[in-house]
C-alpha cells in the first residue's frame, strides 16, 4: 500500500493496472474492484513510473487481484496466491519479481519482456510508440530533445504538407462561394429541403466537395493525438532542458526576470504566449465564412489555448508553437499560389 509518485497530469492514465494477454487500466469509480484469472503482472502507474509485481512460477495459475481507493491521494493493490494445500513436511515456493522504476520501455523490457506493454500511449498506442523511438533516435544526434520536438513536428507537417495543401484550397473556395450560399440560405430558410438540394447545385456547380476541407484533418489527427501522448508522457522529456529559459521539457515554462512576480503563474509563460500570437496570425490568415458571430469564436480560440497550454509541459508548447509557424508558412504559400 502506498501513495502514488507524484501528481501527473490529469491527461495521462494514473492508477493500479493488470496485464493478461492486454494491458488493463483499473479505474476505480467506487471504492473496491477484483479481478480473477490468468495473471502476467499488476501494478502501479504515474505519468514516469510505475511498481510492478511479477509471478515467476504458476505463471498460468488462476489469480486474484483486489483494488480499493484507500482515500482521495492513496490506492491500494493486492496480489492474492491460488489457493494451495501442504501435506506434513511438505514445502510450497512462491517466487515474484518487482520492478520500480521509470517507465523506460528499454529497461521495463530488460526486467520482462511483456512489461514494455505496460507503458500504454492510449488508443493511437500503435503510433505513438514509432513516435517515441524516432525522438530518441534523433536525440543520438542532437543531444537535446528540444530540437528532437522540433525536427519530428518539421517531418511531421512535410509528410501532410499535400493533405493541408488540398484542405486549404477548399477551404478558400468555400470562402469565394459563401456569398452565394448566403443568399440561398436567406431565401431558403423556410425550406431546408430545397436549401440542401440548391447547395448542392451550387458545389457541382463549383466543383467543390464541401468535406475536401475536414477529410485531411481528421487524416491527420490520430497522428497529433499520438505525439500530444507522447510528449505529455515520456520520461525521456522529464528534466531535460531545451535552451535559454526553458530548462526542463516536462514542466511548464516560465521566464524569470528580476524580482517580477505574476500572481499564480511566477514568471512569463513567454513561450505560451508566442503560441498563442502564432495561433492568432493563423486564424487570422485561415479562409473564414461570412458570419461575423462564427469569426469571432475563431479569433477567440488563441485565447483559449492560451490559458489552457499555461500550465502544460513546455515539450507539447514547443511542438504547438512549431507546427503553427509551419502552418503560417505554408497557408502564406498557398495564398500566393492562388494569387498566380
Amino acid at each position: 500500500m502506498f501513495s502514488p509518485f507524484a501528481d501527473g497530469t490529469r491527461y495521462v492514465f494514473k492508477g493500479p493496472f493488470y496485464y493478461t494477454d492486454h494491458l488493463n487500466e483499473v479505474k476505480i469509480k467506487d471504492t473496491f474492484k477484483e479481478y480473477v484469472g490468468a495473471l502476467k503482472y499488476l501494478g502501479y502507474e504515474d505519468t514516469y513510473f510505475m511498481v510492478a509485481v511479477i509471478p515467476q512460477n504458476l505463471r498460468n495459475a488462476t489469480y486474484r487481484a483486489t483494488f480499493r481507493n484507500i482515500n482521495k491521494t492513496t490506492q491500494e493493490f493486492i496480489l492474492w496466491l491460488p489457493p494451495f494445500e501442504l501435506k506434513p513436511q511438505q514445502e510450497m515456493t512462491y517466487k515474484f519479481k518487482i520492478y520500480m522504476g521509470p517507465k523506460k520501455i528499454e529497461e521495463m523490457k530488460k526486467e520482462y519482456p511483456l512489461l514494455g506493454k505496460a507503458l500504454y500511449f492510449g488508443i493511437f498506442d500503435f503510433i505513438a510508440k514509432p513516435l517515441l523511438y524516432i525522438l530518441k533516435f534523433s536525440n543520438q544526434f542532437t543531444g537535446n530533445f528540444g530540437w528532437d520536438i522540433v525536427l519530428i513536428t518539421i517531418l511531421l507537417r512535410f509528410l501532410f504538407f499535400p493533405l493541408n495543401h488540398i484542405s486549404y484550397k477548399s477551404m478558400k473556395r468555400m470562402q469565394e462561394i459563401q456569398p452565394i450560399i448566403q443568399r440561398l440560405r436567406e431565401k431558403y430558410k423556410d425550406d431546408p429541403q430545397t436549401l440542401q438540394k440548391e447547395l448542392m447545385n451550387v458545389y457541382r456547380r463549383y466543383k467543390i466537395n464541401p468535406f475536401s476541407g475536414c477529410l485531411p484533418i481528421l487524416v491527420q489527427i490520430p497522428i497529433f493525438i499520438a505525439f500530444y501522448k507522447v510528449l505529455l508522457m515520456a520520461i525521456e522529456l522529464r528534466h531535460a532542458p531545451f535552451m535559454l529559459w526553458i530548462n526542463d521539457l516536462s514542466a511548464p515554462e516560465r521566464l524569470y526576470l528580476g524580482n517580477f512576480h505574476i500572481p499564480y503563474l511566477g514568471g512569463i509563460p513567454l513561450l505560451t504566449i508566442l503560441m498563442g500570437a502564432s495561433m492568432f496570425i493563423q486564424q487570422k490568415l485561415t479562409p473564414s465564412t461570412t458570419d461575423p458571430l462564427q469569426t469571432k469564436i475563431m479569433l477567440l480560440m488563441p485565447l483559449i489555448f492560451l490559458v489552457l497550454f499555461i500550465n502544460f509541459p513546455s515539450g507539447l508548447v514547443l511542438y504547438w508553437f512549431v507546427n503553427n509557424i509551419l502552418s503560417i508558412v505554408q497557408q502564406i504559400f498557398t495564398l500566393k499560389l492562388f494569387k498566380k
